[in-house]
């Protein structure tokens, strides 16, 4: 996620808890369901930009995501088809349903 920042501030943890934006849009990277500071971002823009031209990074929240259950933190992961190339764009990234990680999901939630 990068947010064009005029001043921010951070607290103890690292995450943001001031905003103020410089220009008024939000650059994203698509993310199965992102960390809540995102979504912070996004209320407070008129404007809102997927980077789906980039190169799709594995282990990031792109296709994965932890929540807390009963049992403590789990992670729910969407499998993706993987390209032969070395290197494979984001919106060329496509869901891999061999599996049924989808019930996994609905399970857990």
């Amino acid at each position: 996620m990068v947010i064009i920042f005029r001043q921010a501030q951070y607290d103890t943890l690292g995450y943001l808890s001031n905003i103020t934006l410089y220009f008024n849009m939000i650059l994203l990277h698509p993310t199965y369901f992102s960390p809540i500071i995102q979504y912070v971002g996004i209320s407070k823009v008129s404007k809102i930009i997927f980077e789906n031209e980039d190169n799709f990074q594995k282990q990031t929240y792109r296709n994965r995501c932890y929540i807390n259950t009963a049992n403590g933190k789990h992670l729910l992961n969407v499998p993706i088809q993987h390209s032969k190339d070395v290197k494979q764009k984001t919106k060329d990234v496509k869901i891999d349903y061999k599996d049924d990680w989808n019930k996994l999901h609905l399970k857990t939630l």
